[in-house]
């Protein structure tokens, strides 16, 4: 964290929505949910450049709505999200990127950028 950039994250968790939720994820996606929204009141500069979010799992649900990670994120403004877990051809075909609302949506799994540098802002 510095007065220009501000970086909050969590690994946040399978989309309830996906084929391999069970009910026993509920207490882990609902504290990871937790541990987001701490995250973000765990600020303390007013009004940074540039806020980032970083999540392992994808902040969508397979047909493409935010899940409740990502709506959290914009609900918090946060200008960027940067996300992984979605790997191989069945991961690929669920990524989703752009803007949606004030978010800039990053998928940065390793193979989907083909263990590039993807760049997020021009510096």
């Amino acid at each position: 964290q510095s007065e220009d950039l501000v970086v909050y994250g969590t690994r946040g968790w399978l989309t309830q929505e996906g084929d391999d939720y069970k009910a026993e994820d509920d207490r882990i996606f609902k504290r990871e949910l937790i541990r987001l929204n701490n995250s973000f009141k765990s600020e303390t500069f007013t009004k940074p450049k540039l806020r980032i979010a970083l999540l392992h799992f994808s902040p969508f649900e397979p047909k493409g709505d935010l899940n409740l990670f990502g709506e959290l994120i914009c609900r918090h403004r946060i200008d960027i999200c940067l996300y992984g877990h979605l790997h191989g051809i069945d991961g690929h075909k669920n990524i989703r990127e752009g803007l949606v609302e004030q978010t800039k949506f990053f998928c940065v799994a390793a193979d989907y950028i083909d263990f590039k540098l993807k760049e997020i802002i021009e510096v």
